[in-house]
């Protein structure tokens, strides 16, 4: 029988109670996964797992913080553990630039480690994006307890994305360097890789490739992974998944085959799969459904937002949340006057931009507004 740590407790408690009722933040996404997973680290024994995970992430238009847990219990040497503080902050847009900071503090206990390891990190990087597409660079620090190759690692990475409609393609090189040990020489990585992610009604579809271009252990290994989920109803998903992990040299950890099938109950927000770390989504479709007498629903379709809002004269140009109501749509009502109404909306804290699809005016400030005529 699997004995969750103590640790864990407050985030299932959190993330449970969260999910099964409407949250009173519409950024709040929480999420409770659990199903059956099986492994096979290189030159170890397959192994079969019950596992089990919780996850509580806040959303803010510039800011996101998450804690999460993962116990695995079934390879005869009792439940592991892992857990994940982070938190992400940005600053504003400005000529289509735009700069992100990363922490984390992480425990992490897998079959194929001979112990737990405990790893602190901070990157931090710089994106440009030109509607839907964009690219970013940036660098990162880590201090790693317990890990193989020493504890102190540095890396760089580089990388683009590009979107149509709700398909999002992102391509990315990750360097890495580590210090060495008595068990373990110093050295580096430099990996490539290519992902996509693609929504259509309730299924979604997460595939990534990649390979290890330089290395002195394992040059020229490949992987890949793809997970799909299929959203039953507004909170319950299934969920399976398979591929191989690469070896990672500096935290000691081997390839690893893995598949996984279970379900997820979860808040509205936490059913989307994540985007690649660095892509900058933007709106790919808009709707606008009479709602009553001068009400008017404002629904907008955007892959892998943290936040969408919208501003207008019927705002008084005041920025309105909208809220996700399923898989990467969200939605506001509002109260729209008849007539020729200027509008924009603003996803993650970027630049204001006008809806797609709908025509556009220049505004006073030698930007671009969308029209919206209210009969």
């Amino acid at each position: 029988m699997m004995t969750l740590p103590p640790t864990l407790h407050p985030i299932l408690a959190l993330a449970l109670a969260a999910a099964v009722s409407r949250p009173a933040l519409a950024q709040l996404a929480p999420s409770f996964t659990l199903g059956t997973s099986a492994m096979r680290p290189a030159s170890l024994p397959p192994t079969g797992h019950l596992a089990f995970a919780s996850t509580l992430r806040l959303d803010r238009p510039l800011a996101r913080w998450e804690a999460s847990a993962l116990a695995l219990s079934g390879d005869g040497e009792g439940a592991r553990w892992s857990g994940t503080l982070s938190a992400t902050v940005a600053t504003l847009e400005h000529r289509g630039f735009r700069l992100e900071g990363d922490a984390h503090l992480r425990r992490s206990d897998v079959p194929g480690l001979t112990r737990a390891l405990h790893e602190a990190a901070l990157a931090a990087r710089a994106s440009y994006g030109r509607g839907p597409v964009g690219a970013w660079a940036g660098v990162s620090v880590a201090g790693v307890r317990g890990a193989a190759a020493g504890p102190a690692l540095g890396g760089g990475q580089v990388g683009a994305w590009l979107q149509r409609g709700s398909l999002v393609v992102s391509a990315s090189l990750d360097g890495e360097r580590f210090g060495g040990s008595t068990v373990a020489p110093a050295g580096g990585t430099l990996d490539a890789e290519a992902s996509a992610r693609w929504l259509r009604g309730a299924a979604a579809l997460q595939v990534a490739v990649g390979r290890r271009l330089r290395s002195a252990l394992d040059r020229g290994a490949v992987w890949g992974r793809a997970e799909g989920t299929l959203q039953l109803s507004r909170q319950v998903a299934l969920m399976a998944a398979a591929g191989v992990t690469p070896a990672d040299q500096a935290r000691g950890t081997p390839r690893t085959p893995h598949a996984f099938l279970g379900f997820r109950l979860a808040g509205v927000g936490a059913m989307r799969p994540a985007l690649a770390r660095g892509v900058r989504p933007v709106p790919s479709s808009f709707d606008l459904i009479p709602e009553g007498p001068k009400r008017q629903q404002i629904r907008l379709r955007v892959p892998g937002a943290r936040s969408v809002e919208v501003a207008g004269d019927f705002t008084g140009w005041r920025a309105v949340s909208l809220t996700p109501v399923s898989q990467d749509e969200w939605e506001v009502t509002l109260a729209i006057p008849a007539g020729v109404q200027r509008i924009n909306v603003r996803v993650d804290g970027g630049a204001w931009q006008a809806p797609p699809g709908i025509d556009t005016v220049a505004d006073e400030f030698d930007g671009r507004v969308g029209l919206l005529v209210i009969e």
